[in-house]
């Protein structure tokens, strides 16, 4: 952990907010209901401080369930990644946004995940063909909507 994270984690907001989830799941497991080695867990940060976080995405868990989360998380992001490598360059503009809604359903933020696709691919997005979709790019004037390619 960087000492930044170290340093939040002993700001008396995120301790308060620990505190207040800790009541909440009776100083237990929500998985188990273990109450050695428990510790909330932020399933999604809600900002860039840990106290920015929603109750609804704080839990806490145990040491055992913890690393479980964790690695069932790393295998989600790490086949939407592959997945999106994929329709990124031979898919339609649909499955794009299934890749991206399969993300927010396992509340994997969306940004982060082509930034994992590009670091890893060592490529940029970019429009190969004329704009089919306009009505919709106009809405989400950031995001192509046709011709994904690699460069």
């Amino acid at each position: 952990m960087d000492d930044r994270y170290i340093r939040q984690l002993k700001d008396p907001r995120w301790l308060w907010l620990r505190h207040r989830i800790l009541e909440r799941d009776d100083h237990k497991c929500t998985c188990c209901g273990a109450t050695d080695g428990i510790d909330v867990h932020h399933r999604v940060r809600g900002g860039r401080d840990p106290w920015e976080a929603r109750d609804a995405h704080l839990v806490t868990l145990c040491a055992h369930h913890l690393d479980q989360e964790i690695r069932q998380r790393a295998e989600t992001e790490d086949g939407l990644v592959t997945e999106l490598k994929y329709v990124a360059d031979n898919g339609t503009l649909a499955q794009l946004r299934d890749v991206f809604r399969t993300a927010r359903l396992h509340q994997i933020d969306g940004a982060a995940l082509v930034a994992r696709w590009s670091k890893a691919l060592q490529t940029r997005i970019q429009i190969s063909q004329p704009d089919a979709n306009a009505k919709w790019r106009d809405r989400h004037d950031s995001v192509p909507s046709q011709g994904w390619r690699r460069d």
